[in-house]
């Protein structure tokens, strides 16, 4: 029920954003589960759409150097290496 799944993430992340704001953790949080979710489903370019906007947000607030954050690169580096763009996906996770 994947589908399913995705619209109910999309549904949190406009609930989170509404009560939060833009840069809350929480917002972060949604979009790196709705970025896993897309790589699972192998929609890499909307993975990396979600996945880019939760390291903007999670970065800001826990930090380059946070497990939180490194978590969001290895969901972005998945959604790199799904795509088959090794340079990006190695890059992001080496390089960080």
């Amino acid at each position: 029920r994947w589908s399913e799944a995705e619209s109910c993430m999309k549904k949190a992340l406009a609930i989170r954003k509404q009560i939060f704001g833009m840069k809350h953790s929480r917002v972060g949080q949604t979009l790196k589960h709705l970025s896993t979710l897309c790589e699972k489903l192998g929609k890499f370019e909307e993975s990396l759409e979600y996945g880019k906007q939760a390291l903007d947000i999670t970065e800001g607030v826990f930090g380059k150097d946070h497990y939180h954050t490194a978590e969001v690169r290895l969901r972005l580096g998945r959604a790199y290496l799904g795509m088959n763009n090794l340079a990006e996906a190695e890059e992001l996770l080496l390089d960080g």
